[in-house]
């Protein structure tokens, strides 16, 4: 039997690795996001996805949590400092074995679906089609885990905190349950406990 911080722990990888494809395969694509200005004003303005998520993961101090989207996450931020839209071939040919085989085995796809099915009445949508609210649900899916984690972790501590530590701790991780129940409503969730 697995003890039980294994069973409490959530696998990152499978938000990372997507919102890794998705900046390789559609980083380029133009979105339209609301922002803020210095006066607090909102504005729409249209920037690319690539810059999307990255600006979101940022902002909110997110890191992956496997060392291999890491590394590709690294190299995908060095490329936006250059100012310069990662792509799916020059990662594929990156010099670094990691960053290389990963989009071999994780971004580049053999299968495409047949224009043929249009034929017979099947239509299916190109993933580029709602391309910013699947990035959005990936987003908020890593960050309501993410959130997961450090409540359990603050829980953890709440087991062995001196008395003066208890209530600082609680109302982080009151504060920690309303970030997800947030996070859980903009994913459509309702969690009833």
């Amino acid at each position: 039997m697995p003890p039980a911080e294994e069973k409490e722990s959530f696998s990152l990888d499978a938000e990372e690795r997507e919102l890794l494809r998705i900046i390789l395969v559609h980083g380029n694509v133009m979105i339209r996001v609301e922002a803020e200005d210095e006066k607090s004003e909102n504005h729409d303005i249209e920037i690319t996805l690539a810059e999307f998520i990255i600006f979101e993961l940022w902002r909110d101090g997110i890191s992956f949590e496997n060392p291999i989207h890491q590394t590709v996450f690294d190299e995908i931020e060095q490329d936006f400092r250059r100012e310069q839209l990662p792509t799916v071939q020059k990662f594929s040919q990156s010099e670094h074995p990691l960053i290389s085989s990963f989009v071999i085995n994780h971004v580049i796809s053999n299968h495409e679906l047949s224009s043929r099915w249009v034929n017979f009445g099947v239509y299916v949508n190109s993933e580029v089609t709602n391309i910013k609210g699947g990035a959005l649900h990936l987003l908020y899916s890593l960050k309501e885990k993410k959130l997961h984690a450090f409540i359990h972790e603050k829980q953890e501590m709440l087991k062995i905190a001196e008395d003066a530590q208890v209530e600082e701790i609680l109302n982080e991780i009151k504060h920690l349950n309303e970030l997800k129940s947030r996070v859980n409503k903009l994913l459509g969730r309702i969690v009833v406990k």
